[in-house]
């Protein structure tokens, strides 16, 4: 199993418990009720899903191709991110925006604190294995999902 693939586990996991109140003791799920349905679950896991290999495949590109998809000039500044690392950002941005509004629906509660801690991880990993700079990636979600 692959970092990402045992972080991605780690959110989904979070995610089904809070859905099904499975870090409950019985006697403690009598009265409460999940805040959001399993249905919620399974449509946050294809949109992790999509988003792992949105950044696989962009990690399959050469610097020439990333350049092209992402409109960067062919020299960059010293300190500004490399072309990976940008493209990246910009193919994260969709299923960001698709995760932060199916959680909006749901009182934020997809997105709370730890499952968004999960999250940072599954895209840290990702972005990592697919050779960017996770640091950048990370503070780019860190900026889509903490815009209002």
């Amino acid at each position: 199993m692959t970092t990402t693939q045992a972080a991605r586990s780690a959110f989904i996991g979070n995610l089904t418990a809070m859905a099904t109140g499975s870090y409950l003791r019985p006697a403690d799920r009598e009265f409460w009720e999940p805040p959001y349905p399993q249905s919620v679950v399974r449509e946050a896991t294809a949109i992790v899903d999509h988003l792992i290999a949105a950044i696989a495949s962009v990690g399959q590109h050469s610097p020439e191709q990333l350049r092209e998809l992402v409109e960067l000039p062919a020299e960059q500044s010293d300190g500004s991110p490399d072309p990976l690392t940008i493209a990246i950002c910009a193919i994260v941005d969709p299923d960001l925006a698709r995760l932060k509004a199916l959680s909006a629906e749901h009182e934020d509660a997809v997105l709370d604190c730890e499952e968004q801690s999960d999250l940072m991880d599954v895209l840290a990993s990702a972005a990592k294995e697919a050779g960017a700079d996770p640091a950048a990636v990370l503070a780019h979600a860190t900026q889509v999902l903490d815009d209002e």
